[in-house]
């Protein structure tokens, strides 16, 4: 056993005298007549958060908590049931309770069990990242005080200036009827730096933010602070000199990185296997045809490192990877958990996830992102004769069924005039729908890049942290709304 999974049974089986044996023992509980897969998903997570301002600690908050999920799923529905003890006696009862809900809606034609063969390894599925290591509170302060420093030294305007650091530790321990035990310690980490400069009698706002699938240890490093200072600034020195812009339909052209975020919300949901199994997906049914144009290739890849969506294997316990979407435009595939891939016909993707163990496993996105192109990004800016550059679209909203999305807080853009770059535009929103805009992106760059680490998803009250990616691409024609 390597040191991951010692630390896990460490924490997790041992505080409950708990085993192996005891857990395939549930297993096969749990795995009667009607039902085709089960599942125990244990869990320890300690989520803290600090802020810091003006040098000194204005808020702190810690919350732990440790359970167990167990699931026993039927061609029409699951038995789940969830527990905070986790000992010899709630895991036989959970795995009677779940057993039990899912007799009352199972049919007929279940396997029978298979959780006495010998358990897969799970050596070679760890991805490479070092176990979390903690800093101490008072050189916690000390890393954030040191970064608003930072931020009054860059620029004499700043009159205010925040930093707030939050820190979320999982360790995960997750049994299957196929013979998988696998475990595995996560953690992701992420800092915001607010700062305020005034400008004649205004204050403008900015802040800037990275994540890190890592602990906090990332960020105590000042070039990292100072790269967080200087997009800060950036971002509130343009509120200060942004100009009205005239809305319409025009070409709009969304630069490499945190774009992608149009991508996830309008067209990824639409391609999550249980909504297209339930026929509410604009792309429901489609698989081989073409829904986008041509220059259009969505890739959802869990395998990256250092990717927040990324992991070894998904929360059922497929092996995580990377599935082409769409292909030159063509729909070649949906993303599937065990449930949405077993109703298809074909191989989970290695989609299913969960928040915790409270929660039951569905189709999610991991690292979703738009294939590269062959063009610069500069050839892709001097196509427009007059449209918009957007480099930060903030956060929208999206209709799942139909896709339809507004994006109202577009957060760093530019009017584009004669194929340049030209002033910088404040209170532009985005209006459209998924398969629209597929459909339309007429160019693509080879500039491929992702957001810092952190974007977050959230489907049927259940947030998870998420990846997006896109070179810089054109849309032909969006609905983009102005304030001239």
């Amino acid at each position: 056993m390597g040191i991951v999974t010692d630390r896990v049974r460490s924490s997790l089986l041992a505080p409950g005298a708990l085993d192996d044996r005891q857990l395939w023992q549930a297993i096969d509980a749990m795995m009667r007549p009607g039902v085709a897969a089960a599942d125990i998903y244990l869990q320890s997570r300690l989520a803290s958060s600090t802020t810091v301002q003006a040098g000194r600690m204005v808020g702190a908050l810690a919350l732990r908590d440790r359970g167990m999920g167990l699931r026993a799923m039927t061609a029409t529905g699951d038995g789940f049931c969830f527990t905070q003890t986790i000992d010899a006696p709630a895991l036989l009862q959970g795995a009677q309770v779940a057993g039990t809900i899912a007799d009352t809606v199972a049919v007929a034609g279940g396997r029978p069990s298979r959780a006495s063969a010998a358990p897969l390894a799970a050596a070679g599925r760890a991805l490479p990242r070092p176990l979390p290591q903690r800093l101490a509170l008072a050189r916690r302060i000390e890393m954030m005080a040191a970064m608003e420093a930072q931020a009054r030294a860059a620029d004499a305007r700043v009159v205010a200036t925040s930093v707030s650091l939050s820190v979320d530790e999982e360790e995960v321990l997750l049994c299957t009827d196929l013979g998988l035990l696998h475990a595995d310690v996560r953690c992701f980490s992420r800092v915001t730096l607010q700062l305020a400069i005034k400008v004649g009698e205004q204050l403008y706002q900015g802040s800037a933010a990275r994540g890190l699938a890592a602990d906090e240890t990332g960020f105590d490093d000042p070039s990292l602070g100072l790269a967080l200072v200087q997009r800060a600034l950036q971002a509130a020195e343009l509120r200060a000199r942004a100009l009205p812009f005239a809305g319409g339909v025009m070409p709009v052209v969304m630069a490499a990185g945190w774009s992608g975020v149009l991508f996830h919300e309008a067209v990824g949901h639409g391609l999550e296997g249980d909504l297209a199994a339930r026929g509410i997906s604009p792309y429901s049914h489609r698989v081989g045809q073409a829904i986008a144009a041509p220059a259009c290739t969505i890739i959802d890849d869990g395998t990256q490192p250092g990717r927040a969506g990324s992991s070894a294997v998904d929360d059922e316990g497929t092996p995580s990877q990377a599935t082409t979407l769409v292909e030159n435009g063509v729909l070649k595939s949906y993303m599937h958990d065990r449930r949405s891939a077993r109703n298809a016909g074909v191989l989970p993707t290695g989609n299913g996830r969960r928040q915790s163990y409270t929660k039951l496993p569905m189709p999610r996105m991991t690292n979703t992102y738009l294939a590269p192109g062959s063009a610069s990004a500069a050839e892709v800016i001097a196509s427009v004769d007059r449209g918009l550059y957007c480099i930060d679209i903030g956060s929208g909203q999206v209709d799942l069924v139909s896709g339809r999305f507004v994006f109202g807080n577009v957060g760093e853009a530019y009017a584009i005039e004669g194929g340049k770059l030209s002033h910088a535009v404040s209170g532009v929103r985005l209006l459209g729908s998924g398969p629209e805009v597929i459909a339309r992106i007429g160019m693509v760059a080879d500039d491929l890049d992702f957001d810092t680490g952190v974007a977050s998803c959230g489907k049927s009250g259940q947030d998870l942290l998420v990846g997006v990616g896109q070179p810089t691409m054109r849309i032909d024609a969006l609905a983009v709304g102005g304030n001239s």
